[in-house]
């Protein structure tokens, strides 16, 4: 009977390992699929076309590596910068968080004009509402010397 109850409980710890490797798997999916859905949406947004003389760059603490393959995977219409050493996060006390063993950047935006940085959106959430936030701030703002506004 005791070798019964030692062989069921190993099939359940198996069962749930399978479950949790199933459920890890699914999640990876979601994320890779939100990825692409989230590159897409920014692909669409008409920042350009609408103010004219506005640069977007992504900017993380990933590797200029990981960041091309990145941006290859998800057709991502902006270029990425890398501050894997932290410089800019330090100098500037960008918020961070750790993850896996690793030091993030948190999610957040930075307008700049002329070295300077006028407008911060952060938090940012949720994220996917945010570059439609930053669109309207531009678009309201006066822009500074150099920069003219669209119709």
């Amino acid at each position: 009977m005791e070798e019964f109850v030692w062989v069921s409980l190993a099939v359940i710890a198996a069962g749930l390992l399978l479950l949790i490797a199933l459920a890890a798997f699914m999640l990876w999916r979601i994320q890779r699929s939100d990825e692409k859905k989230l590159a897409k949406r920014i692909a669409k947004l008409p920042f350009l076309d609408k103010i004219s003389g506005v640069q977007v760059f992504g900017m993380s603490a990933q590797d200029t590596e990981y960041q091309r393959e990145f941006a290859q995977r998800t057709h991502l219409p902006y270029r990425l910068l890398s501050d894997a050493a932290f410089a800019l996060t330090d100098a500037i006390a960008l918020p961070t968080f750790e993850a896996g063993g690793m030091r993030l950047i948190k999610r957040l935006t930075l307008v700049v004009s002329k070295g300077r940085i006028e407008k911060v959106f952060y938090p940012v959430f949720p994220p996917d509402k945010n570059a439609h936030e930053v669109l309207a701030y531009l678009q309201h703002t006066s822009p500074p010397q150099g920069i003219k506004q669209s119709e």
